[in-house]
């Protein structure tokens, strides 16, 4: 049995899976029983498999694409998977900035798992945990990062290259 499989066999938010390998890469579409995000099945999966066996994408979906014969449809999950903005992924942390928002995330979300592509408001954060991100993002860097710049950072990397840049520069803009 394929480990991603096994390891969201019998899990309590999991009523389906597919996991599709394209050469070196694979993605898991997972159609969830009850509320269950792409967050939480990656977490399970960071959890449960050893960093060798991890797919590149999990992403949630209503059904599963299936053929008039009822086999999955392999070529529209990766195509699903690639386009949809709720997949996560375990992308690590390249850069010491990186590695340093890392743990802040990590702090201040009170998650064990956070990846590079990730973003702060799709781990669960609000406004209240931004406040506290920022002022300890601030603090760390020596940077003045606001909160609107923040909602325009997708992911860790992004909001680790503006910090990149602000310690350049000295200070934080927003391409626009």
């Amino acid at each position: 049995m394929d480990p991603v499989v096994a390891a969201l066999t019998g899990h309590p938010g999991v009523a389906e899976v597919a996991v599709v390998r394209t050469g070196t890469s694979s993605v898991v579409a997972v159609v969830p029983d009850g509320h269950c995000t792409a967050v939480d099945i990656r977490d399970h999966l960071w959890d449960a498999l050893p960093a060798g066996q991890l797919p590149d994408r999990v992403f949630v979906v209503d059904r599963l694409p299936r053929d008039q014969h009822g086999a999955v449809l392999t070529d529209q999950v990766v195509c699903d998977a690639l386009a949809d903005p709720g997949a996560c992924g375990f992308a690590a942390a390249r850069s010491p900035v990186e590695v340093d928002l890392v743990v802040l995330w990590q702090e201040v979300l009170g998650r064990r798992h956070v990846a590079a592509e990730d973003s702060f408001f799709a781990l669960g954060g609000d406004a209240t945990t931004a406040a506290l991100l920022l002022e300890r993002t601030n603090e760390r860097f020596g940077i003045r990062m606001s909160f609107a710049e923040l909602l325009e950072r997708p992911s860790l990397r992004h909001v680790a290259a503006a910090i990149e840049d602000a310690q350049v520069w000295g200070e934080v803009t927003v391409d626009r």
